[in-house]
């Protein structure tokens, strides 16, 4: 198998291969973590739920990874799971802006605070409020036609040479 792919996905092909003879390389092994491996199965309802009150818990790591692995291939193949039946949970890029309202506003979720923004920016004292938390609001300029025009308009070399001082 290639190195490229990330092992999750590597796993999941492993996963859905009917074939039990298939083997499950050493590098991908090492790099998969039990605990993650059991949040892929978070939409497949009955399953879920067995396999949280069994595997659930720290126990899991003490266990051996290959046979682990082997165990849930076995429930996958038992069931007909595809490669997209599994999910994947996106890890967010962190904005430093929501870090900063959580600070004053622990109680609020993600989009909590994307909706306390969004209803915020309504009131006039917008920018003092958002000095008051330390927040940064970027505001775009929208270009009319003509300057977008002017920023993509061709130059010859004598004009760009001129932005440029020779002493």
């Amino acid at each position: 198998m290639e190195k490229t792919k990330s092992p999750y996905n590597i796993f999941r092909d492993w996963l859905v291969n009917p074939h039990p003879e298939a083997v499950l390389d050493d590098w991908v092994i090492s790099a998969l973590n039990p605990r993650s491996v059991l949040s892929m199965f978070v939409n497949c309802k009955d399953i879920t739920i067995y396999l949280n009150t069994q595997f659930n818990n720290f126990g899991v790591m003490s266990l051996n990874h290959l046979e682990f692995y082997k165990f849930i291939k076995s429930i996958v193949i038992k069931h007909k799971f595809t490669k997209w039946d599994f999910s994947y949970l996106k890890h967010e890029k962190q904005d430093k802006n929501l870090t900063q309202i959580h600070k004053y506003f622990p109680e609020l979720k993600r989009h909590e605070v994307e909706e306390f923004l969004e209803y915020a920016k309504v009131d006039e004292d917008y920018d003092k409020l958002c000095e008051m938390l330390g927040i940064n609001i970027v505001k775009k300029k929208k270009l009319t036609k003509d300057e977008k025009k002017q920023l993509h308009k061709p130059t010859s070399m004598k004009d760009w040479m001129k932005n440029f001082k020779v002493k």
